[in-house]
């Protein structure tokens, strides 16, 4: 967890339960660069102008706004080179002079998509500022520092896919031929369309941009939300939205006229859906969004330490799954540490790279599902959060040891899911030694492992049936409930367990356990314990970091006699048992 400047964010996550995640409310505003439209006879160009980088794109702006490119054509164009415009009109007579500017020496270089300003230095007091659409990278229109001479050409935006350059492209490969300028005397151009191209329109656009938001991950049977609320117009215009599904089987789209747009899968697959949104100057931008509905879903992490495998708790807690699924379908936790780990308490991951820098593709907050009939305890997985109740993101913390801290009414972190396999890879984890270090922006990171603890790689998995009793020749009866990957048990082993005994009464009382907690495991020689223990872990293949539950009939356990007071005679018993360790034997 990364220590901010409230200090009492990390003091809580000890004493009072709070697991803390960066708090993102500081990040700056994302840069917004003005986009020019150019309505040709060949379709609409857009160019997202550099006016952060360079005046010449100020410049184009400015004469967009006043009008200068309206009715003019484009004069040469070069097939997989260039094209370029706003010199003259269909009648080829030369558009007014206008102040020039060259800022070549910007570093901006003419690769493909990019859009230079004429402006060359012989001319600077005032020519015709017509501009050039590069259709490859002409490096020969860069400025060469070496030389500390300027080129003809500034660099000043880029064609962008709203336009697209499949536009541009076709204008290069219009027929051309040669033909006299109605300048005096006449200058002969030698690449000028047969047919003109025109523009016949050049204006600074609304600059609306659909956001249908990231691709997701549904639940079958799960209302499912749209948001396109990430939609925006540069100059604050109001817009309109319409939804249409594309693709998948059909659903009933609600409020199909909105922002935010919901509907409720009846069946698993992929749906498509495509928002448009409109500005009141009729100006629209589309956008797309892929859901992917799955049912009973299962998560693998697959770390260096070994894999962890996770069942999710869809229904207690559909908006966290979904929000988690939706970021390991992504690949967003592909390549992050475990930042955070602290024994006996968790193993803290989901929100930085080795370099403790975000990935990217951090989603909005969701809202926080704790509820107490799923409590933190050992071997769930629940979401950290920073103080706030509502701010969890990505990060997610895998639960060492029951943490009722956590489980504060109004106040608790929101369990999603269990480990089914690979308990034993969390308490490895745990054990790694660790450190303070620094991140980028020079705040300390606390408990963050010596050696990284990478998630190689996150994917959802099909959920494997319901586990079922098998009876053995004996006539034990035995499910796992938790695989586990660690050390086998064996009949001469010594195990340190977590467990819990019940009597299969009508009352199921328990007669013996662990203890509550479960902050420190029991210690046992296999050996000295009763038979149904000895068939039940030292066979069926059981390891560390399993949990498997045992019902022992009474001549497997303690017969006729019983163990008084607690356990009557011919009494079955039930146990749930977690092994955590099988410590090494030394000669």
């Amino acid at each position: 967890m990364i220590r901010h400047s409230c200090l009492f964010c990390v003091l809580a996550a000890l004493t009072l339960g709070q697991m803390c995640a960066p708090d993102d409310s500081d990040q700056p505003e994302p840069l917004i660069l003005p986009r020019v439209k150019l309505v040709t006879t060949q379709g609409t160009l857009v160019i997202e102008l550099f006016t952060n980088h360079t005046p010449a794109a100020t410049a184009f702006k400015d004469l967009v706004e006043a009008g200068y490119y309206d009715n003019t054509i484009f004069h040469e164009v070069r097939t997989g080179k260039w094209i370029i415009g706003g010199q003259y009109d269909e009648n080829m007579d030369r558009n007014v002079k206008k102040p020039l500017v060259n800022d070549s020496s910007n570093g901006l270089l003419n690769t493909r998509a990019r859009v230079s300003l004429y402006g060359p230095t012989r001319e600077l007091s005032e020519g015709v500022p017509q501009f050039l659409i590069n259709l490859a990278d002409n490096t020969e229109l860069d400025y060469t520092p070496g030389s500390g001479e300027a080129v003809d050409y500034t660099v000043i935006g880029r064609v962008v896919d709203t336009g697209g350059m499949s536009v541009a492209d076709a204008i290069g490969d219009a027929a051309t031929e040669p033909r006299n300028t109605n300048d005096d005397p006449p200058e002969l151009l030698s690449h000028v369309p047969q047919e003109d191209i025109v523009i016949n329109d050049a204006y600074v656009g609304a600059h609306v941009d659909a956001d249908a938001g990231p691709d997701l991950v549904g639940l079958l049977n799960q209302d499912v939300q749209l948001d396109g609320s990430g939609s925006q117009s540069l100059y604050d215009s109001a817009l309109t939205y319409t939804w249409v599904q594309t693709g998948g089987a059909s659903v009933t789209l609600k409020n199909a006229d909105t922002a935010q747009a919901g509907f409720r899968p009846a069946t698993t697959g992929t749906y498509t859906f495509e928002l448009t949104a409109t500005d009141e100057d009729g100006e629209s931008d589309s956008d797309t969004v892929v859901v992917t509905v799955v049912t009973d879903p299962n998560v693998r992490l697959v770390t260096n330490k070994g894999d962890i495998v996770l069942e999710m708790y869809e229904d207690g807690a559909p908006i966290t799954v979904a929000n988690f699924l939706t970021y390991v379908q992504s690949g967003f936790y592909n390549g992050t540490i475990f930042h955070r780990v602290i024994p006996g308490f968790v193993d803290q991951g989901g929100g930085f790279l080795p370099d403790l820098t975000q990935p990217g593709g951090l989603r909005a907050p969701i809202v926080n599902e704790f509820d107490t009939s799923r409590p933190n305890r050992r071997g769930t997985i629940s979401m950290a959060r920073t103080s706030e109740l509502n701010s969890a993101t990505s990060q997610f913390f895998i639960n060492l040891v029951d943490n009722t801290g956590l489980d504060t009414p109004g106040n608790g972190y929101a369990v999603f899911g269990r480990i089914v396999e690979g308990m034993n890879v969390a308490d490895d984890i745990a054990r790694e030694a660790t450190e303070t270090r620094d991140g980028p922006d020079g705040n300390p990171f606390d408990d963050i492992p010596v050696d990284d603890v990478i998630v190689t790689s996150a994917t959802i998995e099909a959920r494997p049936p319901a586990p079922e009793f098998v009876t053995t020749a004996s006539g034990l009866q035995y499910k796992d409930m938790a695989i586990g990957t660690g050390t086998p048990v064996t009949a001469d082993s010594t195990i340190n367990v977590y467990y819990t005994g019940r009597l299969t009464d009508e009352n199921g009382e328990i007669f013996d356990s662990s203890g509550e907690t479960k902050n420190e495991p029991v210690t046992f020689t296999l050996a000295d314990l009763v038979a149904g223990w000895q068939e039940g872990l030292a066979n069926y293949d059981m390891r560390v970091g399993g949990t498997r539950i045992l019902i022992i009939p009474p001549e497997l356990a303690y017969g006729e006699a019983g163990y008084p007071p607690d356990i009557p005679p011919n009494a079955t018993l039930y146990f749930e048992i977690e092994v955590v360790e099988v410590p090494e034997v030394l000669d």
